[in-house]
């Protein structure tokens, strides 16, 4: 069985400045891309590995997790990955630019069962209004997770909240999509649902 700790994410209320990221990432020019709770940092690692073109960026309220990516990413010596501790919500508003991102990653967040709780959940509309406006022209939000109502509590924000359009990345999902909450679903053979939703051109 897996266990979870829940941690409110909007009880982190740093804010952020505006970051030069193509002076951080000077070798990483293709794309620039960021992952919303990384975890413990399996992906980060796994996708910079994959394309070391790509600058990706992380946030993650949970300062040990942080610091486990943090020894991950320095064994793996990546240099197209910048870790950062706090809410990505905030993160996303103050660091960037609008029409910039070209991916946005958001693997298995806290489903906060308990109807008191949903208002604690990552994706809400006007999470999804500023993914999109942070995205570029044809940019894309990729989603995942094992709880089916959580699924289609995201899925219904997203097509109603935003003008983001369900797409295809088949090639993404079977070859990039690596994360450990990915493997435990696979171990204990849950159902995962996931999806891949466009930034209209």
């Amino acid at each position: 069985m897996r266990v979870r700790t829940l941690l409110n994410p909007f009880s982190c209320r740093q804010r952020f400045e505006k970051m030069p990221w193509h002076a951080i990432f000077p070798d990483a020019q293709e794309k620039l891309t960021v992952e919303i709770g990384f975890g413990t940092g399996s992906f980060l690692v796994h996708y910079a590995q994959r394309y070391p073109s790509h600058g990706i960026v992380g946030f993650e309220i949970r300062q040990r997790l942080v610091k486990q990516a943090e020894a991950s990413i320095a064994a793996a010596k990546l240099t197209n990955v910048h870790p950062v501790e706090g809410n990505g919500q905030y993160g996303l508003e103050d660091m960037f630019d609008d029409n910039t991102l070209d991916r946005i990653f958001i693997f298995h967040p806290d489903p906060w069962p308990k109807p008191r709780q949903q208002k604690r959940r990552v994706v809400t509309p006007a999470f999804v209004q500023l993914i999109e406006r942070k995205l570029k022209p044809g940019g894309e939000l990729f989603i995942a997770t094992d709880v089916q109502e959580l699924w289609d509590y995201m899925h219904n924000i997203i097509t109603t909240a935003s003008q983001l359009t369900p797409t295809t990345n088949d090639l993404f999902w079977e070859q990039d999509y690596k994360t450990r909450w990915q493997e435990m679903t696979q171990e204990q053979n849950r159902s995962r649902f996931f999806g891949t939703f466009a930034k209209v051109l």
